[in-house]
């Protein structure tokens, strides 16, 4: 199957911490080539990617994401997408430099 979904299959099982880190962040890589390779599945994979934004880096760069995809879709999703990266970016302008 495609690395998506023996990633799903590996992170079903008991994993250390560790482990379990490196597997989603590889998911994540995973479904952001499939989202550029596949912008049409957006909304099958936007989701997906949503719960594995666990940090305020990720938040945003998800939030980057929609604003690519949805713009020529869907203008409402891109604004509100692009209004909560605001808003991440004014909360978090400190930790968002760093990265």
């Amino acid at each position: 199957g495609s690395p998506v979904s023996e990633l799903r299959s590996v992170l079903k099982q008991p994993l250390s911490p560790e482990l379990r880190r490196q597997a989603e962040r590889q998911l994540r890589e995973s479904l952001y080539l499939e989202l550029s390779r596949e912008p049409d599945q957006a909304d099958d994979l936007l989701p997906q990617l949503e719960k594995l934004a666990d940090t305020t880096a990720e938040r945003a760069r998800l939030l980057r994401r929609v604003c690519e995809v949805s713009l020529p879709r869907d203008p409402v999703r891109t604004v509100r997408a692009a209004r909560d990266l605001a808003a991440l970016s004014l909360e978090h302008e400190l930790e968002l430099d760093e990265s």
